[in-house]
């Protein structure tokens, strides 16, 4: 009898399914090395917002934050703070911003490059949009700036847009100034009294602020023009319906850095009061 022939079986090789495997744990690795890297990163960008806050006098909570490496960009979402100091509270109140977002140069350290912020809202009034990029621009729509509490407490002055044109990195200078105001609100209290009843004493304080050196001097403007289409005027004390005069005046100042101020506060309330004629008031 013919002895049974053994069928000889090829081993194979262990290396592609050992390569598999490595192939996998290294992917495996990789994503936990990412997931616990971003979970240090986003400790240390919240303990650097919190120490940064406190330092600057701020309690204060956040909903959310992101940022990016690559691009040297944080995110914030759903800010809420008031600040620690008594004055300051008086002055801010809380201060909610829905988002802001601050870019960073990415060949300088710490170097702001821009600053984005939207909807956000004071004590002492609110804004939609904020845009600056340091030693350029800064833009802002939806801003509003509040009356005092005693006269009600409700908007004096709604801007639609401002623009601003640095003239260099220090911000101390500006270029150009825009300034488009959609409404001025003015209210005359329970006490009987205007707003711009207080116009002499403002007027002496915008002299001493320009003739200051260092800080509290007013920036240094080579061009500013305000556009302002209409004045709203009420009466708290009559309890009336407010009156809106259209005035759509514009006034430019032009090549007086130092001394325009004062002078575009007193054409501010010549329009004022031209409206308060206008208005029988």
């Amino acid at each position: 009898m013919s002895e049974p022939v053994e069928l000889e079986t090829e081993a194979r090789s262990p290396w592609p399914r050992r390569l598999a495997v490595g192939c996998v744990s290294m992917l495996a690795l990789l994503l936990v090395g990412v997931f616990v890297f971003d979970l240090v990163m986003r400790k240390m960008v919240a303990d650097r917002i919190e120490k940064e806050l406190a330092q600057n006098g701020w309690q204060a909570e956040l909903d959310g934050f992101d940022y990016s490496l690559w691009n040297k960009e944080v995110e914030i979402y759903g800010f809420s703070g008031v600040p620690m100091d008594e004055d300051r509270f008086k002055q801010f109140g809380e201060v909610r911003l829905n988002n802001a977002r601050v870019k960073f140069n990415t060949n300088k350290e710490n170097i702001l490059k821009e600053l984005s912020i939207s909807e956000a809202q004071a004590k002492f009034g609110k804004l939609d949009k904020l845009k600056i990029i340091p030693g350029k621009e800064l833009s802002a729509k939806g801003l509003i700036v509040n009356n005092p509490e005693d006269f009600g407490g409700g908007p004096l002055i709604e801007i639609n847009e401002l623009k601003v044109v640095f003239g260099d990195i220090t911000m101390e200078r500006y270029k150009r100034v825009e300034i488009q105001i959609g409404r001025i609100n003015l209210v005359k209290n329970m006490k009987g009294k205007w707003l711009t009843d207080g116009a002499s004493q403002f007027q002496m304080k915008l002299r001493n602020m320009e003739s200051q050196k260092g800080e509290g001097e007013i920036p240094e403007v080579d061009s500013l023009s305000v556009n302002i289409g209409e004045v709203a005027l009420l009466d708290l004390s009559q309890k009336g319906t407010v009156r809106v005069v259209q005035v759509n005046q514009v006034i430019e100042e032009n090549n007086n850095p130092k001394g325009y101020a004062l002078g575009v506060f007193l054409r501010i309330i010549g329009v004022i009061a031209n409206a308060k004629n206008q208005a029988d008031l």
